[in-house]
């Protein structure tokens, strides 16, 4: 027992060594996410500190508590930049008003990182992000062929301002104007938000079934928005297919029973590591090329969900 106590203290002193070391030597990097409770954006949390843990650096991490504190989040890439950061990984909650905090930023050295959306300025390094146009497409695409490529649909989008919804939402109306000439998108040139307020979705779904009563199908771009169409359409009875963005546990249960057609999902698991692992690498000197990284997306439905690297996704 004795031998054992002194193997394991000695084990204890060169694990605390290489622990001072590495605090020592590791550049410092903030993580700013978008929402500190939603289930997405715990995910995309949990891949920035993996890729923290497998570099060996301590992550400084901050969130708003909501996607709408656009404010607080300007704040806090303040607060890093003050901090003295080597590097910023930041998920933008709003394409303009973030531009000049990462102006800021890279004016003091800062290197900054973009994750799951970018800024309507090139005043970052590099993004890593799903190609939300193309996923809004595809998503238009398959629920144009469950329709029969006929009907009415309606677009829900989550919240204004933000870069990624509007991309879907860009991709899903081009994909059924240019290519489905027999279905109108009926909010085509009016984007109507429902501020991540599922209540609130679930209220103007309600509206506009009861304004439209040959309404067949509804896009919710992301899991606050399908989520109160997909209830809303429920309980109203209406034969509204709903086809949806993103994917938590009430949305895998909606898409199981069928109150969901389909979820195209994300992989924020990756964009949080990969944001993370490329503002480490530009802090410590390696040179990446300025654009955006596509993580990729997956179109879920009752078909292929139970399918193995699905599953994991969900």
């Amino acid at each position: 027992m004795k031998k054992i106590l002194v193997m394991l203290m000695a084990l204890a002193m060169v694990l605390g060594c290489t622990a001072i070391a590495v605090a020592e030597d590791a550049p410092l990097i903030y993580y700013i996410g978008k929402d500190a409770n939603s289930s997405f954006w715990q995910t995309v949390q949990s891949g920035a500190e993996q890729a923290a843990a497998d570099y060996g650096f301590e992550l400084k991490i901050l969130n708003p508590q909501s996607e709408s504190e656009i404010n607080a989040q300007i704040d806090m890439v303040a607060t890093a930049v003050n901090a003295g950061a080597d590097a910023i990984a930041l998920a933008p909650l709003d394409t303009k008003a973030l531009i000049s905090a990462c102006v800021e930023a890279m004016a003091a050295d800062v290197k900054v990182t973009m994750v799951d959306s970018v800024i309507a300025s090139e005043d970052y390094d590099v993004a890593y992000k799903t190609d939300n146009y193309a996923a809004g497409a595809a998503t238009a695409k398959s629920l144009a062929e469950k329709l029969g490529g006929k009907g009415k649909v309606f677009v829900l989008t989550a919240v204004a301002g933000s870069e990624s919804c509007n991309l879907r939402d860009q991709g899903f109306i081009a994909e059924m104007t240019e290519n489905w000439p027999e279905i109108e998108v009926i909010n085509a040139e009016e984007q109507v938000n429902c501020n991540n307020d599922v209540n609130q979705a679930m209220t103007i779904v309600t509206d506009i079934i009861a304004a439209n009563p040959d309404l067949v199908g509804i896009f919710g771009d992301n899991n606050f928005a399908c989520k109160g169409a997909a209830i809303a359409v429920k309980e109203s009875g209406a034969a509204v297919t709903v086809a949806g963005f993103d994917s938590d546990s009430d949305l895998v249960a909606m898409l199981e029973e069928g109150s969901m057609f389909s979820l195209t999902v994300q992989r924020p698991y990756m964009m949080g590591y990969m944001g993370v692992e490329g503002a480490y690498k530009l802090a410590t000197g390696e040179e990446i090329e300025h654009g955006v990284v596509d993580t990729g997306f997956v179109l879920v439905t009752q078909e292929n969900m139970k399918d193995e690297e699905i599953a994991a996704l969900l």
